[in-house]
């Protein structure tokens, strides 16, 4: 894997022809995997226990050689004698992407390799999977608010389907605001929702406004390094 290269991984709402929202975890736009919130959960859970992993092998190789193993000894010791004794990790929850806790070859602390079948994909070191995580659960549960105010918007609002959708993908972005307060707050508000109100009610405008809401979405990025 090139050291520079710039990954993702993007959590989304996203929005089928029906109208339904489906919470998708998607890599580069390649393969998309859809989490129900039973599945969720083990998703989280999966990432969680290889970062948690990853760290205890970190800690393990600076306690080893800070007794005075060296290098390679420390990593034989976590490799060949620790890690075969754990039970394997939750493979059926993040599928197709396969994780391995490793220890990053240039910094020594905790990552997580998620591999496509053999290749390499992604990289994360640890805040990085903990903001993954940190936001997995919260797109997925909000799924259902967002397909229950698109019908609400449709049908007791009377709204046409192309506005109901953009009130709906608004709050993706609404319920993301930084705290802040006073007039600056509400100037931000009223600026975001303001083409939404002024435009026409029977046709969607032209084009793509650059008030209309994209997926409710959140990107994990990270450099690639190599592993070990």
């Amino acid at each position: 894997m090139n050291d520079t290269a710039v990954q993702t991984l993007t959590v989304e709402s996203d929005r089928t022809l029906d109208g339904v929202y489906i919470p998708t975890v998607s890599l580069d736009g390649r393969h998309l995997l859809t989490l129900d919130r039973e599945r969720a959960g083990r998703y989280v859970a999966a990432w969680a226990d290889a970062i948690a992993r990853a760290e205890f092998d970190a800690a393990v190789y600076a306690q080893l050689t800070g007794i005075g193993l060296d290098e390679q000894t420390a990593v034989a010791t976590i490799v060949h004698d620790l890690r075969p004794d754990r039970p394997p990790l939750d493979a059926d929850a993040t599928a197709p992407l396969r994780l391995e806790p490793i220890l990053s070859q240039r910094t020594k602390r905790g990552q997580v390799a998620a591999f496509l079948g053999d290749e390499l994909v992604l990289q994360l070191d640890a805040p990085a999977v903990y903001h993954h995580i940190g936001v997995v659960l919260p797109v997925v549960m909000t799924c259902e608010l967002d397909g229950d105010y698109r019908r609400y918007a449709i049908g007791t609002l009377q709204q046409p389907v192309w506005r109901a959708e953009a009130m709906a993908g608004d709050l993706g972005r609404r319920w993301r605001l930084p705290e802040t307060q006073g007039a600056d707050h509400d100037r931000w508000i009223a600026d975001q929702f303001a083409g939404i109100v002024a435009a026409s009610p029977a046709e969607p405008p032209a084009g793509r406004p650059v008030w209309q809401a994209n997926r409710r979405q959140s990107k994990t990025k990270s450099k690639g390094k190599r592993k070990r």
